[in-house]
């Protein structure tokens, strides 16, 4: 499904939570029974760019793919995904995050695993030192989140397209940018991911814990993408091929595959 195909289909709600609008878009599956998803995305992210996933796995799985709101502290987005997983009355479901929404994934685990069912970390991270060309806490507070929206604009220009998928990638983030992230987002989220404190590991079973990762992701550092390994050694690992930090757009089919090899196709 094309993306302006898939905004016409699936329109967004929005919710108000501690003082805070939490937008989101959700899939419902006719089954009563079927398995439960909220995604989130990462700083530069909302939650249209988990449109190939909520298009092909929407009539099976209830997805819950949210923007994150602007907030000061990791911890309140956390306590926000809880508030709304209440809202929509969500009693168990699984977690999906990437970047900085995997580090909020995390918490949530690390609060309520006993809440989810699986967890997919996905192209994300626990330590700030393992973040690769992203500005310091120091130069994300000093700069207006227009100057740091300009700087996240130039790199994303200036990425190379060796590929369909990565031409695609590039458009969608320029028009995603502009359309659903306000300043105020984009500069909250690069001060918070620039000051990450690592959380415990959640208690959650090694079978039910997975991570995605890109051999090629100019975000997530080689030694980060080895640290989030160490700490989750049991889990599944995905390594892709070329799918950069955003392998949801990249390599759609993949990522498709494992999230339905976890919650469609287990016996």
């Amino acid at each position: 499904m094309e993306l302006e195909a898939f905004r016409a289909a699936y329109p967004e709600s929005a919710v108000e939570i501690d003082g805070r609008e939490w937008r989101y878009i959700e899939t419902r599956p006719a089954d009563g029974d079927a398995p439960a998803l909220i995604m989130l995305p990462g700083a530069f992210g909302a939650a249209e760019l988990f449109w190939n996933q909520m298009a092909a796995h929407g009539d099976r799985i209830r997805i819950v793919s949210v923007t994150l709101p602007a907030a000061p502290e990791a911890s309140q987005l956390a306590d926000g995904v809880m508030a709304l997983a209440d809202h929509l009355d969500l009693e168990r479901f699984s977690l999906l995050g990437t970047s900085l929404g995997g580090f909020i994934a995390q918490l949530v685990a690390r609060d309520h695993s006993d809440r989810l069912d699986v967890l997919f970390v996905a192209n994300s991270l626990v330590r700030s030192e393992h973040l690769g060309s992203l500005p310091s806490k120091a130069q994300a507070e000093a700069a207006t989140g227009a100057e740091l929206r300009a700087r996240i604009v130039a790199g994303i220009e200036k990425a190379p397209e060796t590929e369909p998928a990565h031409t695609l990638l590039k458009a969608t983030l320029l028009d995603h940018g502009a359309r659903c992230l306000n300043d105020d987002m984009i500069k909250t989220r690069l001060v918070m991911v620039a000051d990450l404190d690592e959380p415990a590991v959640p208690a959650l079973p090694d079978d039910r814990i997975v991570l995605v990762e890109c051999d090629d992701d100019k975000v997530i550092t080689a030694e980060g993408r080895a640290y989030m390994r160490a700490r989750y050694p049991q889990s599944a690992v995905h390594t892709l091929q070329g799918g950069g930090h955003f392998p949801y757009v990249t390599r759609a089919g993949q990522y498709n595959g494992i999230i339905a090899g976890r919650l469609l196709d287990r016996d």
